[in-house]
């Protein structure tokens, strides 16, 4: 088997938990990380380099150093390298100075219940409690407004989706995977959707696109379940996060 470099991507809240993990089940030989080391730091500075882009060269350098395992640890991971990191969406574009085969799943999900399960789940541990007040961590685009967090959560949403589907012209395998069709009750739609994260990689002739519906959990589900904005919210408020997600929403298959 050739050795392989290979990146899952998303907006976070996609069920990456349990993909790094069934990853590193099925492959011990490939070297799965996720979220590693200065992941958080680098995000936040991938949204300040969106208005101050004379920090872009350090930040790409910063992400290439801070990461040595891609490329020297072959005796270790002799089938490759694998990276599922969210926070990777905010500056995506560093991917592209990859001198070898670039592959990337792409992972997606409904604009409505992504803002939902942002605004319940928010950080981790001690970094719930500022999370939404540290600058450049809910980037809006110059010239746009967002009037709370909902909208500044939707058009996250939107920026960093369309960083990632630029992606597609660099790499040489790309693909598209539903959050709601891994973690839906469809056992078949489940097993399609991770064998076709399994085809990316060219992973697919080891397992046959095998997946157990018994071990298939979301590491980190939302407490108050699953709810969309639609019943949660004024009208008048979702049509004005619909204008926001709309552009992208409609290219990644999501009808609002």
């Amino acid at each position: 088997m050739s050795y392989r470099i290979g990146f899952v991507l998303s907006t976070g809240r996609t069920g990456t938990v349990f993909i790094a993990k069934k990853l590193s089940q099925l492959f011990p030989d490939i070297l799965t990380v996720h979220e590693p080391g200065m992941s958080r730091y680098q995000y936040l500075l991938g949204n300040f380099s969106r208005q101050w882009p004379i920090v872009t060269p350090f930040l790409h350098r910063w992400f290439w150093f801070s990461r040595p395992e891609i490329h020297n640890n072959r005796e270790g991971y002799p089938q490759g390298y694998i990276e599922i990191n969210p926070f990777l969406s905010s500056f995506s574009d560093v991917l592209s100075e990859l001198e070898v085969p670039l592959r990337i799943v792409h992972v997606v999900r409904h604009p409505y219940t992504w803002i939902s399960s942002m605004s319940d789940f928010k950080a981790s541990g001690y970094r719930k409690t500022f999370i939404n007040y540290l600058p450049y961590n809910q980037p809006v685009p110059p010239g746009e407004t967002a009037r709370n967090h909902l909208e500044r959560l939707a058009w996250r949403w939107r920026l960093y989706n369309e960083n990632i589907v630029r992606l597609k012209q660099e790499a040489t395998s790309f693909s598209q995977v539903k959050f709601e069709e891994l973690f839906g009750d469809d056992t078949a739609n489940a097993a399609k959707a991770f064998q076709e994260i399994l085809k990316t990689f060219e992973l697919e002739d080891i397992v046959h696109g095998r997946f157990d519906e018994r071990t298939k959990e979301n590491a980190n589900p939302n407490p108050k379940g699953t709810i969309s904005l639609n019943d949660r919210i004024a009208p008048q408020e979702l049509e004005r996060i619909r204008n926001i997600v709309s552009p992208i929403a409609e290219q990644l298959g999501y009808e609002l």
